[in-house]
């Protein structure tokens, strides 16, 4: 009869459970298991051939990403901290510290790769980039560029039809999708110390006014 009556949870025992059950650096978890799928974008060590490439690998593409070929709307500054071969690209907001070298106030788009990670693979990735402490998962707009093929059909000289494509003039989509920004406030007295970090490599496409100038890591080894 006694088992009926159960003991009241006190406050601090439910706060304890909330926290256990809240990982470290993914305060938003509920928000994340609420969806089946999240989209990430990636520009750094964690895409195609990097060395943390196996924390996306479980996501909803596979070993490769949705998209290899799309830009951040907005511009940021990259730089490489340098640890050899477990080097990590970090994408700030614009800088803009006279203290810093001119070439860590430069900002452009960043290029990267889109994948779509489940709730708890997103855990993980936030474990690596320490999420809240070394740098803040925000949503950004991504410009994803494609191309329509046009079908042309004519008539040979011996009367039969043919058909030829044709690629029509780039258009471009957006999805909003989650990326890491390195948080200045803990990185700025490391970045004092220039020698430990380098710019990440900018490429030119005058061509393409959505781009024009923009960093992109996977070049980042012929610097």
């Amino acid at each position: 009869m006694f088992a009926l009556f159960k003991k009241k949870a006190s406050l601090e025992d439910i706060l304890n459970d909330i926290n256990f059950k809240t990982p470290q650096f993914t305060p938003d978890i509920n928000l994340l298991q609420s969806k089946f799928w999240n989209w990430i974008f990636v520009p750094d060590e964690c895409m195609t051939l990097g060395h943390k490439h196996e924390l996306m690998q479980k996501g909803a593409s596979g070993f490769y990403p949705f998209y290899s070929d799309c830009y951040t709307s907005e511009k940021f500054t990259c730089l490489e901290k340098q640890l050899g071969k477990l080097s990590q690209q970090l994408t700030f907001q614009t800088i803009n510290d006279p203290e810093l070298p001119m070439w860590m106030n430069k900002a452009h788009r960043v290029k990267g790769e889109l994948y779509s990670l489940s709730g708890e693979d997103i855990i993980k990735l936030d474990n690596y980039k320490k999420n809240t402490v070394y740098s803040n998962r925000v949503r950004v707009n991504i410009n994803i560029p494609y191309t329509l093929k046009n079908r042309k059909v004519s008539q040979t000289y011996n009367g039969t039809w043919s058909a030829s494509y044709e690629s029509s003039k780039p258009h471009i989509t957006s999805i909003n999708a989650s990326m890491y920004v390195s948080s200045l406030d803990y990185w700025h007295d490391q970045l004092e110390k220039v020698d430990n970090f380098r710019p990440v490599k900018v490429m030119d496409d005058p061509d393409r006014v959505y781009v024009r100038r923009y960093y992109d890591y996977k070049f980042q080894s012929s610097l």
